[in-house]
């Protein structure tokens, strides 16, 4: 019934019968694919809301497909290798300092 879980199978499933001879290149292909999915649907929700914590979440979620990116430009440049995990890193600490503050105030008051 959801028109966006199909189009993610569909790209899935091609993905894995042409890429199937590099397994390391499929993965990160379809690691991106799933990012960019996740921007799609936080990029929704902030244009609904214009919440700042889901824009932070958003961002993050950009920096991991850029650096996605980086780690399958890695095996031409082995310093793309350090970069990706340096965004990475990046991208994660805003996700961590996002739910540190949502446990920390998300709190209701009886």
């Amino acid at each position: 019934n959801n028109s966006k879980f199909l189009i993610l199978l569909a790209f899935m499933e091609l993905f894995l019968i042409f890429l199937s001879a590099n397994k390391a290149f499929a993965f990160f292909l379809m690691a991106a694919l799933f990012i960019s999915f996740l921007i799609a649907h936080y990029t929704s929700e902030y244009l609904s809301r214009r919440n700042p914590k889901t824009l932070l979440i958003l961002i993050s979620f950009v920096i991991l497909l850029i650096a996605r990116w980086e780690l399958i430009l890695s095996v031409r440049n082995y310093s793309n290798y350090v970069i990706s995990h340096v965004l990475e890193l990046a991208a994660y600490t805003i996700i961590l300092a996002n739910l540190i503050f949502i446990l920390k105030h998300g709190k209701k008051k009886k």
